[in-house]
């Protein structure tokens, strides 16, 4: 059986590899920690007994049993400790530039203001 992260992982590498980007991803798993499930008053459960995974405490708590908006920042928060933010400035400034150059040429054959809503 393939778990959804080993399938997910072999999707975006196959995807990368297809834009040419191939060695240039890093996967990392984020677990819910005591203090989230403290701060966050996650519901926990023991682990049940066929649990073969690794654990340090005698409760469990499901991912699942955090609300969305929080998620999504937890989530967030460890891209942003994982992207460098000056080659991500980078990237950013260079798309601006591509956007302005796409936009000057779009301008003749669309009419001006063609991006103004």
């Amino acid at each position: 059986m393939i778990r959804p992260a080993e399938r997910i992982r072999g999707s975006a590498q196959a995807l990368a590899r297809d834009l040419g980007k191939a060695g240039k991803l890093v996967f990392s798993r984020l677990v819910v920690t005591r203090q989230q499930i403290d701060e966050l008053r996650l519901p926990t459960a023991p682990p049940k007994e066929t649990d073969r995974r690794s654990f340090n405490d005698t409760e469990t708590v499901q991912a699942e049993a955090i609300a969305p908006d929080a998620l999504a920042r937890i989530v967030q928060n460890a891209i942003d400790q994982r992207v460098d933010s000056d080659i991500y400035g980078d990237v950013l400034e260079r798309e601006t530039c591509i956007r302005q150059q796409l936009g000057e040429k779009l301008i003749p054959l669309l009419g001006e203001p063609w991006g103004e809503a």
